[in-house]
């Protein structure tokens, strides 16, 4: 029983190590285009109701194409060596006093 049991867990771990990894491989690109649409249908609503002018909602929407373009072109990962332009690493928090 004790083996059996063993053998069903390590079949499950390495079911979730498997699928975790497939998983990290696909391409980011159709969450981004769903992000983006969703954006698009949010300001299209919010000028239906009056929350937005026409103008501020085509300035909202071509900004959305910017930065869809943008990443199609860079990636859509996050741009940059990180926060604070990888400055701080912990070590230095005392040098800036």
């Amino acid at each position: 029983m004790k083996r059996k049991l063993a053998v069903v867990l390590v079949a499950v771990f390495i079911l979730m190590i498997t699928v975790t990894v497939a998983y990290a491989a696909t391409d980011n690109q159709d969450f981004f285009n769903r992000m983006f649409n969703a954006h698009k249908q949010w300001v299209n609503q919010a000028v239906e109701n009056e929350q937005l002018t026409p103008e501020q909602g085509q300035a909202w929407n071509n900004h959305f194409d910017q930065m869809q373009k943008f990443h199609e072109t860079n990636g859509f990962g996050c741009p940059g060596p990180g926060m604070m332009g990888g400055y701080y690493n912990g070590s230095q928090a005392g040098n800036s006093l």
